[in-house]
């Protein structure tokens, strides 16, 4: 089975050693269910002036490419409480069971990557927790 990618991604992105995606996981979010922004990279979000003008990802740009998710609910919240910007957040429960794939990334263990095809319609089936 050949994945699609969506265009943007860099070579090489997402990298060879990244998992299928299963199970559960926890993103921060505007909106319930998650829309707009919620459902858009980094770099998508700045290729539409919407963030991050005028900024390099430099080697980063594989991880701005997916989405921030969380393997618990408790490092979701102590990242919602412990960033000024975030405190407002909800938090969407998400089964990124699919085609897509998932690498722990960042400093915080619980903290992973999470390509998605461009297919992918996972967001219709997240529940807004907390």
């Amino acid at each position: 089975m050949t994945i699609e990618w969506p265009d943007y991604y860099p070579p090489q992105c997402p990298p060879a050693d990244a998992q299928p995606a299963i199970g559960h996981y926890f993103r921060l979010v505007d909106a319930a269910p998650p829309s707009g922004e919620d459902v858009m990279t980094h770099v998508e979000l700045q290729s539409i002036g919407a963030r991050y003008k005028g900024k390099d990802f430099g080697d980063k740009q594989c991880m701005a490419s997916g989405f921030s998710v969380f393997d618990e609910l408790a490092a979701a919240e102590r990242t919602r409480k412990s960033v000024g910007p975030l405190r407002k957040k909800k938090i969407a429960k998400i089964d990124v069971s699919g085609p897509g794939v998932i690498q722990q990334t960042g400093k915080d263990p619980s903290h992973h990557t999470w390509w998605r095809p461009v297919s992918d319609s996972d967001w219709t089936t997240c529940t807004v927790v907390a």
